[in-house]
């Protein structure tokens, strides 16, 4: 409460080495350590408390949800799933667990087996907080890699906006999702418009810069310039604080932000430049490698359409390094170099 999220969980992490049954002090050192971008962190406090959890341990299914999750958020895709799928087993309600399955394959370009997971989940998605529209989300990233527009927009309309509430993981599960399919060349109609009309209220929040890229993001493919200044001044003025908040504001709202408005208003150079700043670091916002994969995207989009195309070979040759079966970048690799790196039964016309 006092703005001091690292230091909250740096104490969190001492109570649970003393008490590892704690559920709910793992859990909210689990999420502390999420939003602010410490993967390893979350990990290894995982590892401290998990010996003590054994099957028959009310809630051991969540915790191995949790560990999961930290597990896929540090790169090891094998283990996060066998502890996802244990979980889940344990406890089928956890949609936590569920999801950390689904980035797993996420990562590793399993879309097909994607949808056929989350869809196994469907029956419990009304017993869920607004968590479900985050598991809709992960559903239509998979359609969209598979290149089924029409099923992404589906869920989006139907699932990830089915309630229009203006909370900040909400807006953010519908921007990223927006921002993506126009990478697509997408018509997506006026959806950008509830999304700044939720946003707009937002501008002078300043308590995540995870938060703040998707509210920037969607006023300014709503063309609401005059509130994406205000917001990009209030940021400025916001970093000049102490504390969590206002240091990643400094770090990287800034130029992130810049980055996002320039390339709605098609300034792809400038674009390309803002988001370069701060590629290496951006981690630190929070959120996961699947929601941060916007920015990258966006990059990799900037450095196409600006004609730098030295950038964006070199970039789409490192996403595909790590992750070699990924559609959208071979899509774009295709178009710049040839049919070997083009994913089958995906067409490229998104990018004509």
């Amino acid at each position: 409460l006092d703005d001091k999220p690292i230091a909250a969980a740096d104490r969190l992490s001492r109570h649970i080495e003393r008490e590892p049954l704690d559920a709910l002090a793992v859990k909210l050192d689990h999420m502390l350590k999420f939003m602010s971008g410490n993967s390893a962190g979350m990990r290894s406090s995982m590892e401290a408390v998990i010996p003590a959890w054994e099957e028959a341990t009310p809630d051991c299914g969540y915790i191995l949800g949790c560990y999961g999750f930290s597990l896929e958020e540090t790169g090891d895709y094998r283990n996060a799933e066998i502890k996802g799928r244990r979980g889940v087993t344990i406890a089928p309600d956890d949609a936590w667990g569920w999801h950390a399955v689904a980035h797993v394959m996420e990562m590793q370009g399993r879309a097909s087996e994607g949808v056929v997971w989350l869809k196994a989940f469907d029956d419990r998605l009304s017993r869920l907080n607004n968590f479900a529209f985050h598991v809709f989300w992960h559903r239509a990233l998979f359609h969209l890699e598979l290149g089924q527009i029409d099923q992404a927009l589906d869920l989006y309309d139907n699932g990830i906006r089915a309630d229009r509430t203006d909370d900040f993981r909400d807006i953010a599960n519908a921007a990223s999702l927006l921002m993506r399919l126009e990478f697509e060349k997408v018509d997506v109609g006026n959806r950008w418009e509830e999304l700044a009309d939720m946003s707009v209220s937002h501008v002078d929040d300043h308590t995540l810069a995870f938060a703040d890229a998707h509210y920037v993001m969607a006023l300014a493919n709503a063309e609401r310039r005059r509130a994406v200044g205000d917001m990009m001044t209030a940021v400025s003025e916001a970093g000049k604080g102490d504390g969590h908040g206002p240091s990643m504001m400094r770090a990287f709202s800034g130029p992130l932000m810049a980055g996002i408005a320039a390339f709605a208003s098609g300034d792809y150079a400038g674009s390309h430049e803002a988001l370069s700043m701060v590629r290496a670091r951006l981690a630190a916002i929070g959120g996961s490698h699947a929601q941060r994969d916007v920015f990258e995207q966006m990059l990799i989009e900037a450095a196409l359409r600006s004609g730098n195309r030295a950038a964006a070979q070199g970039l789409l040759h490192e996403r595909l390094g790590r992750r070699p079966t990924n559609n959208w970048a071979r899509r774009r690799l295709a178009a710049i170099e040839g049919p070997m790196h083009r994913g089958e039964g995906v067409t490229a016309s998104a990018i004509a």
